[in-house]
């Protein structure tokens, strides 16, 4: 059991940024929510019993969702929506008493959605609770809970605003391949493990095409490392010319680079891989000496696993460096 926690919490650790956020913000949600609920239920305030239950269904659904890796962005409005009208329900169904449940909720939107949204879900719940507090508190209590409440929300704002920058800039460095400027391997991992998640969607097609310099030792021992890395920095650029925008390129490691092909079969991928060909040799620097590339692709199958999926990939490649290198090769399954 304890072994399967420290799994999970791995698994946990090397999520993107919004992944975690939105976790955390269900899972507290549900741990926070459940004792009032249970308390609820005890005193047969059925009212705001049933507004909590919701909550913490919703809340366990999201967590589900996330971890699961399925429909992220509607987790991330629906978890606003949630604490929106669960908050602003509170108040209605509650009193003027609840309202500091407000508080945590504008909280939770600036970190999930944009700036806009968070503001205008913000507004929503002056909105809904106006009637209730104007009935319940004077003139300038009235005034004081709304003040600090878009006092909070600008604190938070900015607050997010950096915080957003600052995890962008970083997810940007810990993706990105130095040399080249495509992604690297920790990138790839993340997107490969994505698409297999999703590999029975009919509708998300993959392939991967897997390519490796032909005899770059030679070239590296001929022209010295340096030029080996004008070579590396030349191919990146002639690939990412020639990709559309749905796809990428990534750099494995070494002289070896993965792309993930999206929404085609693996005849459509086979097509984009010959016009990389080309663009390799016709558009190399003048300076650079001659180089070719071996390719091997294969197609998401409904059996794949990451391990299986990049194995047919390799497989094919290394079957077009030992049938004559400078060609493409066709995974089988």
């Amino acid at each position: 059991m304890i072994e399967k926690l420290v799994t999970v919490y791995r698994k946990t650790k090397s999520r993107p940024m919004i992944d975690r956020i939105i976790m955390g913000l269900s899972g507290l949600l549900f741990i926070f929510v459940t004792p009032i609920t249970m308390y609820r239920l005890a005193n047969q305030d059925w009212d705001i019993f049933f507004v909590d239950l919701f909550l913490i269904s919703s809340a366990a659904l999201i967590y589900r969702n996330t971890f699961l890796r399925k429909h992220i962005e509607f987790s991330r409005i629906y978890l606003c929506v949630l604490v929106t009208i669960g908050s602003s329900m509170s108040v209605i169904v509650g009193g003027s008493a609840q309202f500091y449940w407000v508080y945590p909720s504008s909280v939770t939107m600036f970190f999930l959605v944009s700036n806009k949204i968070a503001f205008g879900l913000v507004l929503l719940i002056c909105l809904l609770t106006f009637p209730v507090l104007q009935g319940n508190l004077q003139s300038m209590e009235l005034a004081t809970a709304y003040l600090a409440l878009f006092g909070t929300s600008m604190f938070v704002y900015v607050f997010s605003n950096e915080a957003k920058s600052e995890n962008s800039n970083l997810d940007s460095l810990a993706n990105m391949d130095f040399l080249t400027s495509c992604g690297n391997r920790r990138a790839f991992d993340i997107e490969l493990n994505n698409k297999i998640q999703r590999k029975n969607d009919i509708a998300n097609t993959t392939c991967l095409i897997i390519l490796d310099i032909d005899d770059f030792k030679v070239l590296n021992d001929n022209y010295g490392h340096i030029m080996g890395d004008q070579v590396l920095k030349d191919l990146s650029q002639s690939i990412r010319s020639r990709l559309r925008k749905s796809d990428n390129l990534y750099r494995l490691g070494g002289e070896e680079f993965g792309i993930i092909i999206s929404n085609l079969h693996l005849q459509e991928a086979e097509q984009i891989a010959s016009e990389l060909m080309y663009a390799i040799s016709s558009q190399k620097q003048e300076e650079l000496p001659n180089y070719t590339v071996s390719m091997g692709i294969a197609e998401l199958q409904a059996t794949d696993t990451y391990e299986s999926f990049i194995e047919r990939s390799d497989q094919a490649m290394y079957n077009a460096k030992r049938t004559g290198k400078d060609r493409i090769v066709l995974a089988t399954l």
